[in-house]
C-alpha cells in the first residue's frame, strides 16, 4: 500500500478513537447537520465508525468494544424509524457475545411489529447479510 494512503488511513484512525465519547459513542460535530434528523443521532454515527474502525484493522478492540456496549444499550422506542433498528443491528452484528446476540433476536422480534413488510424485509436482509443466517 502506497505511504501516502497509510498516513491518511492511520490519522483517520487516530481522529476516530480520539472523538469517542467517554460513553462509547461518538457524536455529530457539524455546526450545520445536512439529511435527515435521525441521521445525526448517536446511533447511527456510532454505527457507522464501528464499520470504519473494523476495515482499518486496529490492533486494539476496546473502543470498538465499548461502542458496541453502547449501541447494546442504546433503548430504542416504538416511534423511532426502522433505519435507527437497522443501524442497531449493523453495530452489534460485530459482537460475538452471548447476550448481545440475545438482544439481537429481541431487536429482530421487535421488528415483527413494524406494520410495513418492506422495513421489516430490509431490516432481516440486514441481519442475514451481517450474520450469515436467518432470523425466526
Amino acid at each position: 500500500m502506497d505511504k501516502e494512503i497509510k498516513e491518511a488511513l492511520n490519522k483517520a484512525r487516530e481522529y476516530l478513537l480520539k472523538e469517542q465519547n467517554e460513553e462509547g459513542f461518538w457524536a455529530s460535530t457539524m455546526k450545520e447537520p445536512k439529511g435527515p434528523e435521525y441521521l445525526q443521532k448517536p446511533i447511527v454515527i456510532t454505527s457507522q465508525v464501528i464499520d470504519a474502525l473494523i476495515h482499518l484493522e486496529l490492533k486494539n478492540n476496546n473502543s470498538i468494544n465499548r461502542a458496541i456496549l453502547y449501541c447494546y444499550k442504546e433503548r430504542l422506542e416504538e416511534i423511532d424509524i426502522v433505519e435507527l433498528l437497522a443501524y442497531q443491528l449493523s453495530a452489534l452484528s460485530y459482537s460475538n457475545a452471548v447476550f448481545i446476540k440475545k438482544k439481537t433476536k429481541q431487536l429482530l422480534n421487535m421488528s415483527k411489529l413494524i406494520p410495513s413488510l418492506s422495513h421489516r424485509s430490509r431490516i432481516r436482509s440486514l441481519h442475514s447479510k451481517l450474520w450469515g443466517i436467518t432470523a425466526r
